[in-house]
């Protein structure tokens, strides 16, 4: 529009100049005038030249100016461009895609195999599972949430459906593990694996694993114990148990529990007509037959806490046994001794149990239940030479002891009298 204009105003000067030429050519005797046009002609003549620069400068001007602010613009513009990132501009999520899938019971496999995902700026999406619903150790059908995630923040997701399957007769079954919280009194012993059942159904015996760690029987308080069960095939459970350690009692509190205790079972056992022979007998039947659980290892500071926990807890070792018989003897008014084995190794085993004296003289019992592939392990009123001979063939210096302040036992056997079979005695 400024270059039209520039030209328009240069032919009207040109028009204005031919006018002025033609005025002074018919004025020619008119020397001022003819001078004036003369200096006129000249003024004119260099005016369209000098115009045409100064317009033609302005054009140039004008043109580079508005050449400049339109590269200004687009620079503007590409700074804000380049100014944004990838991830700015970036508002699609991921897109996930996957179909439903199976897998058979126990198989491994990798639960993002099963998906893939794609996005239009990140190429490498980060990929979450949720699977917390699923388990592998049962057949069903679970679902499975995939969440897709991009550098940007844009995230999709997709759920899918994970079948588990089995084959016919393929044991994905764990084990049971059956058994009740317990407790038991400061200082006796326990025995973990007697707390619980383990079934299943194709492994007849599952490895069971315990783990006692956390419980300290020497403070009073309550602990967890783990059971862990495992059939071959590899499944496995678990059952939690609460094990309490009770705050300890004196002595005295144990004596007064086990006098009563040893009334009441001489009571149901025995009648006032009995000879103390056949009372005795009834005390060592009841002792070792069913009704205390055998265990490894007991409370031996005193017989009374061996007696208290016997009856308490009907479980210990051959401490338990020597000390329940002696509270039930001396309730029954039969006098006992106690006795020790010698040991001639301080790594050998202990061994307790009792002297025992009806009248006759002293003779051996020994209440303790040895395990049933030591035939004949009937230790009612023996003599030495009886118990020693069974030692000889079983047991090698169980019920060896030093004869130093000990009663002098027995030799005559009355063994003819006692039948083990029929739990009775023969007159």
């Amino acid at each position: 529009m400024k270059r039209i204009t520039l030209t328009v105003v240069s032919m009207l000067l040109l028009i204005a100049l031919a006018l002025n030429i033609t005025a002074c050519v018919s004025e020619q005797e008119n020397t001022d005038n003819q001078s004036k046009c003369e200096n006129l002609y000249e003024a004119e003549s260099e005016a369209p030249e000098d115009s045409s620069l100064i317009f033609s400068e302005n054009e140039d001007t004008s043109e580079s100016s508005s050449e400049t602010e339109s590269s200004e613009t687009e620079s503007s513009e590409t700074e804000s461009s380049e100014g944004e990132t990838e991830e700015e501009n970036d508002t699609v999520p991921p897109e996930l895609k996957g179909e439903d899938f199976e897998i058979l019971f126990g198989e491994t496999f990798d639960y993002k195999s099963f998906v893939t995902v794609t996005d239009d700026y990140d190429a490498a999406p980060e990929i979450s599972v949720d699977n917390s619903k699923v388990d592998l150790k049962k057949p069903g059908t679970y679902n499975v949430v995939y969440t897709a995630t991009d550098k940007a923040g844009n995230s999709s997701s997709l759920t899918i459906k994970l079948t588990v399957k089995v084959l016919p007769g393929t044991d994905y079954t764990p084990p049971k593990i059956t058994g009740k919280n317990f407790s038991i009194e400061f200082g006796d012993s326990v025995s973990y694996r007697n707390q619980v059942t383990v079934t299943d159904d194709y492994d007849e015996a599952p490895t069971l694993k315990i783990d006692n760690s956390k419980v300290d029987l020497d403070s009073p308080g309550t602990y967890t114990v783990i059971y862990t069960a495992t059939d071959k095939s590899g499944n496995s459970s678990q059952l939690k148990l609460k094990l309490t350690v009770k705050e300890p009692i004196s002595l005295e509190k144990m004596e007064e529990y086990v006098t009563v205790q040893a009334q009441k079972i001489l009571a149901s056992i025995t009648k006032d007509s009995m000879t103390p022979l056949e009372k005795a007998y009834k005390i060592y039947r009841w002792t070792k037959y069913n009704h205390i659980a055998y265990s490894k290892t007991s409370d031996k500071s005193h017989w009374i806490v061996g007696a208290y926990n016997g009856f308490k807890n009907r479980r210990g070792d051959c401490f338990t046994y020597f000390a329940v018989s002696k509270a039930l003897l001396i309730a029954a008014g039969i006098e006992t001794f106690d006795m020790e084995k010698h040991r001639t190794d301080e790594k050998a085993t202990r061994h307790y149990w009792a002297l025992v004296n009806v009248g006759d003289g002293w003779y051996h019992m020994d209440c303790t239940p040895f395990a049933a592939k030591r035939k004949n392990a009937n230790f009612f009123m023996v003599t030495n030479e009886e118990i020693w001979a069974w030692d000889d063939k079983y047991y090698k210096g169980e019920h060896t002891y030093l004869p130093e302040g000990v009663p002098e036992v027995a030799t005559e056997s009355i063994q003819d009298r006692v039948n083990y079979n029929w739990a009775s005695l023969k007159y």
